[in-house]
């Protein structure tokens, strides 16, 4: 489609359900002053957030600008700004690779800012908001939509699924033994702005193999490094960066990170890291050896880490760290032959599909399969189409459980135990369409994502 994404208008089914309740949803013109420069105050408020300097939200807006806005009116009250939000824009989402390393990614329906006053909770607002970007995503032609969410109890039910989990480490460095990487890396400190630079094209190298990635847009990443108006003077100078180089000059790794005092020891400070991203193992280790190993700090925290992060064979003794582990990267496929056949596979194998989706996009008995000749790439077509369906493995899932196996970060052995997927055919309940999901499905890198939107 080539007209602007950003005006795409509401299905009025969900329009008229909202104004039954006396409330207006509309898309906020890109032209409208007035209801861009509303938007971020209502969002703001909706997350609790303190309110922000003039020119932050002017760095918020020109987020936003690239975004398309929905929002929500009560017109009945006195009230300057939205009730509701929701924000959403087309983008990438990486997927899992080919047997021969070959990275793939689709086209993603990415979902944010979704707010709804406390003053008109468990009115159906958030229902209609979510129902209408599925809608649009869908007539748009995108296999999926995706979040990263702040209430996890509330997108299940729209058919989305944690897809790539993050990992929180707290770290006491008295305990580390550093091991080391046998290919060493040099470090030096840099500037917020020329590490950022790096990061970027450091981010970029990585992003087309690492699944559940999407692209940055610039705002964030002024705020990941801590440059432009929008951030808050308190975050300025205090943050720091370090660069791992290898040995063509050439950044491998970057981190940026900051550090807080615990009281009158000088050697009980805590570091934080605020953003990591490396392209090598070596330099990887270089950069979490310079954070660890750190004078003067007792412990280091850090957020958002993969699932796969090898720190606990760097630190010498694992029992310095404790981490755990929570939903990140939320997924939910509208489109199943798309969606199956965009991402790669380790392996040939034929698996059938019955899905059910109460919203009905991925509603179907399908068909999959990864030919030995196929290179790792996949066919998807109607079960009913395919006359070895009936002898082919199979499983009976909804679309959130399909969700939660795209990006291959859960296993389907793990969603049988749960009660989320049930065997199909003669064998079922045999574990052999379970263990055929679980080599076809899989990935060879763990889904994550290091970044909120």
């Amino acid at each position: 489609m080539t007209e602007d994404f950003r005006r795409h208008p509401i299905d009025e089914q969900y329009v008229a359900r909202l104004a039954e309740r006396g409330l207006r949803m509309t898309v906020v013109d890109p032209d409208d002053v007035e209801g861009q420069a509303a938007y971020p105050h209502a969002v703001n408020r909706g997350f609790h957030e303190p309110d922000r300097t003039e020119e932050q939200y002017r760095t918020f807006r020109d987020a936003l600008q690239r975004r398309r806005l929905v929002a929500v009116y009560d017109d009945r009250i006195a009230h300057p700004w939205p009730i509701a939000t929701v924000g959403s824009w087309s983008t990438e989402l990486t997927l899992p690779a080919t047997a021969a390393g070959e990275g793939r990614v689709a086209r993603s329906w990415a979902i944010s800012t979704v707010t709804v006053l406390p003053t008109h909770a468990r009115q159906g607002i958030a229902r209609a908001m979510l129902e209408q970007e599925l809608r649009v995503a869908a007539e748009r032609g995108h296999p999926y939509a995706m979040l990263t969410v702040s209430e996890a109890t509330l997108y299940g039910r729209y058919g989305f699924a944690p897809a790539a989990d993050a990992t929180s480490w707290r770290i006491d460095t008295a305990r580390v033994r550093w091991v080391g990487h046998p290919t060493p890396r040099r470090l030096e400190p840099a500037t917020l702005e020329a590490a950022r630079d790096e990061a970027e094209r450091v981010y970029e190298r990585v992003r087309p193999n690492r699944p559940g990635w999407i692209p940055v847009w610039p705002e964030r990443w002024g705020q990941l490094f801590a440059i432009g108006s929008g951030i808050a003077p308190d975050e300025k100078g205090v943050r720091r960066a370090v660069v791992a180089r290898d040995e063509h000059g050439t950044a491998t790794a970057v981190a940026t990170y900051h550090v807080t005092s615990t009281g009158n020891d000088f050697e009980e400070h805590e570091l934080h890291v605020d953003f990591i991203v490396a392209s090598d193992a070596a330099g990887l280790a270089a950069v979490w050896g310079y954070l660890v190993q750190m004078p003067l700090v007792a412990v280091v925290h850090a957020h958002l880490q993969p699932t796969d992060l090898p720190l606990r064979w760097l630190l010498g003794d694992e029992r310095a760290a404790r981490v755990t582990v929570g939903d990140h990267q939320w997924v939910r496929i509208l489109d199943v032959p798309a969606a199956l056949a965009a991402r790669g596979y380790l392996e040939a194998g034929a698996l059938r599909l019955r899905v059910h989706d109460g919203l009905g996009y991925a509603e179907g008995d399908w068909m999959l399969r990864v030919d030995a000749d196929a290179d790792g790439a996949a066919k998807v077509a109607a079960a009913v189409d395919d006359p070895e369906a009936d002898a082919a493995p199979g499983l009976e899932l909804d679309v959130a459980a399909l969700s939660a196996l795209s990006l291959g970060g859960v296993t389907p052995f793990e969603l049988a135990q749960a009660g989320r997927i049930t065997e199909l055919g003669p064998d079922a309940g045999s574990g052999r369409a379970l263990a055929a999901a679980d080599r076809l499905l899989r990935s060879a890198v763990a889904p994550s994502l290091t970044v909120w939107y």
